[in-house]
């Protein structure tokens, strides 16, 4: 983050709560992140943006996931979700498959060049997340990680 980001962050008033909507910052650091795992998607030789790149690793992670349980996790709206997994599969690194008592339930699975693909891009996105947040105190990266597993989903 730019510094006057961080000093936005930190401003908080003399209740503790902060001077400015959570949701804003928390917008402009996901924001943040999303730039730098593009820019290192756009060095590789993968058709990915960072919205494919969390969507494949969620189904990489959690293979035969319902459209719905990845428009939940990643809190995308149902179209823009079904855009995405159509750029995956038309990519050949993910496919549908219907849910065999209720034909209207898609679950996507990693195809193996969907898997290899994943595979071979992971690093450098965990590097590039890792770089944006090198620097800051590890009480609040504890602070953003128990955040995180605690935040309300759905």
């Amino acid at each position: 983050m730019k510094e006057t980001d961080m000093t936005i962050a930190s401003s908080t008033s003399t209740d503790g709560s902060l001077d400015v909507p959570m949701g804003g910052l928390l917008a402009s650091v996901g924001r943040t992140v999303v730039r730098g795992v593009d820019a290192v998607l756009r060095e590789t030789d993968v058709p990915l943006s960072a919205d494919h790149w969390y969507a494949l690793d969620l189904i990489v992670r959690r293979d035969g996931v319902a459209m719905n349980d990845i428009a939940r996790t990643l809190s995308t709206p149902p179209p823009t979700v079904t855009k995405i997994v159509d750029h995956l599969v038309g990519n050949a690194l993910a496919f549908r498959l219907a849910d065999d008592t209720d034909r209207r339930r898609l679950f996507v699975h990693a195809s193996k060049r969907g898997l290899e693909c994943h595979q071979s891009t992971r690093a450098a996105v965990i590097a590039a997340e890792t770089a944006l947040i090198r620097g800051l105190p590890e009480e609040v990266l504890s602070g953003m990680r128990a955040m995180c597993h605690e935040w309300p989903t759905g």
